[in-house]
């Protein structure tokens, strides 16, 4: 059988209105639909002309048209499930379609984790989320304070978020708002907010984030950060 990786119409590229033909195991064409038929015509055959060669009694071959590439589940791209059906009976062994398209597929992980994306995240959801963030920035904040080889940079205080005017924002909430806050406007938009979004494993702080934004500008002030905390306390 031919090897189904060594299949010469899956490195050809066709346009629009024409189709692969393969001529041997090395060599392909591409020829129109309207050509494909009158030779088919001219030497007395029919579509379902099946490739020449020595075949086994109950194995299709497939016609010399391919169509759609598929990923089997044994890691080889077939240039039609047809191969794919054909490779699997005269190697009999049990080959299924792993998805549409060339190999690899998109891994389970990152479908998974769309489908992580779009659910709707629940108010408990929110509130671990909360609360994990809380018990982070804690963390960054005392390792701040207590390392002392930390260089810190100063930043202008007409632009710095007053937390004592937000007694609920004290301490790591209104620190870490001024530390997420480079650009010193008092608003978080998404790029500041990046480094929060880091683990994959985690979409429901995003969703968390996107809760906060009460405005729904995409930006995040000082009040809707700390109150955004304070409703999931």
């Amino acid at each position: 059988a031919l090897d189904p990786a060594k299949d010469p119409c899956l490195k050809m590229k066709c346009s629009r209105h024409k189709v692969c033909v393969a001529q041997d195991q090395q060599s392909a064409v591409c020829i129109s639909h309207r050509r494909l038929t009158h030779s088919m015509k001219e030497a007395g055959l029919g579509h379902k002309q099946w490739r020449g060669g020595p075949i086994s009694s109950n194995c299709k071959q497939c016609p010399v048209v391919y169509t759609h590439p598929v990923c089997g589940s044994d890691g080889h791209t077939y240039s039609s499930q047809c191969k794919l059906d054909y490779q699997a009976c005269v190697s009999g062994k049990q080959i299924s379609v792993k998805c549409e398209g060339r190999c690899p597929c998109p891994s389970e992980k990152s479908t998974n984790a769309g489908r992580k994306d779009r659910r709707v995240c629940s108010d408990l959801e929110f509130r671990e989320v909360a609360n994990r963030l809380r018990d982070w920035f804690k963390a960054l904040h005392e390792s701040g304070i207590q390392n002392k080889k930390t260089r810190i940079v100063q930043r202008p205080e007409r632009s710095r978020f007053d937390t004592s005017i937000l007694p609920i924002c004290k301490d790591s909430l209104g620190w870490m708002f001024n530390r997420l806050d480079t650009n010193y406007d008092l608003l978080l938009d998404q790029s500041e907010l990046g480094s929060i979004y880091l683990d994959k494993n985690e979409p429901c702080t995003r969703a968390f984030f996107n809760s906060c934004d009460t405005y729904k500008d995409s930006l995040i002030s000082n009040n809707e950060w700390c109150y955004c905390f304070q409703r999931q306390q």
